[in-house]
């Protein structure tokens, strides 16, 4: 059976070491919702330069997803967004809760993701059992993801995109691991609004969670969002009331399983 992959093709400015280590911490992360990478490559680009000289580059191959989260909210995203409903956040929740999962486990591991995104979010779907063609998430680009001592590591570096990353990055006040934690409430915001992108492909959020959204739903997306000093870490996400039994949109939302996401890859 033919198999396709994925080619993630190295900035010219980045340097061997930090390939390396992109790949060594994706390696690293044997839970089924991490993407697979499988070897760095070097590759001749197909146009020589002036002198005649083939020029080369470096480039990551890596397991293809069947979309991404940015592509399926993107699908069906209207200018103003559309009114979030039982089914809809449904299908969020899991995703959701995969989410959280991975980035537990992967703090667990000593690594800050650092750029979560939807883009950074793909979409698997699954084929036999009974959730055939339900599609679980893996999340991939571990380019400026760095591996730290503790979860209190102070860390400095700007990197990732800003419409996702947390306030101190912007005013360069020194942040932990938990910059991951905002990165996901922003995301999981995205998602749920299913709203266009500004046109700098930003996202366009409501200012005040817990007026724009029923409880638990507004109260985690608040928390997430906050400043560090107020931030849940993302073990404590796990535990809040959102992920619990509860009732919304004449709905029963029941509690999370966290144990069926631990199969590895």
């Amino acid at each position: 059976m033919t198999q396709s992959f994925a080619l993630k093709l190295a900035s010219m400015r980045r340097n061997e070491q930090d390939l390396e280590k992109e790949v060594r911490i994706a390696h690293n992360l044997k839970l089924r919702f991490f993407v697979n990478i499988y070897e760095c490559c070097e590759m001749f680009l197909p146009r020589a330069d002036l002198d005649g000289v083939w020029p080369s580059t470096r480039g990551i191959l890596m397991e293809l997803g069947d979309t991404s989260l940015d592509k399926e909210v993107l699908r069906q995203a209207t200018a103003d967004g559309k009114e979030l409903d039982a089914q809809w956040l449904e299908e969020c929740r899991i995703w959701m809760a995969q989410m959280v999962y991975a980035v537990s486990y992967m703090h667990g591991k000593g690594v800050a993701h650092r750029d979560l995104k939807p883009q950074n979010v793909l979409l698997m779907r699954k084929y036999g059992g009974a959730n055939a063609n339900q599609k679980e998430i893996k999340l991939t680009d571990f380019g400026v993801s760095v591996e730290v001592q503790s979860r209190d590591q102070k860390l400095h570096e700007k990197v990732g995109t800003p419409a996702y990353s947390p306030p101190e990055m912007a005013f360069q006040i020194p942040y932990t691991m938990k910059c991951d934690v905002f990165s996901l409430g922003r995301t999981f915001a995205s998602i749920l609004q299913r709203r266009k992108t500004d046109n700098e492909g930003n996202p366009v959020l409501f200012p005040d969670f817990t007026k724009s959204y029923p409880n638990p739903l507004g109260t985690l997306l608040q928390s997430m969002c906050d400043m560090e000093v107020n931030r849940p870490s993302i073990d404590a996400v796990t535990t809040h009331q959102f992920f619990g039994q509860f009732d919304l949109y004449n709905t029963k939302f029941e509690t999370i399983n966290w144990t069926e996401m631990k199969d590895i890859n």
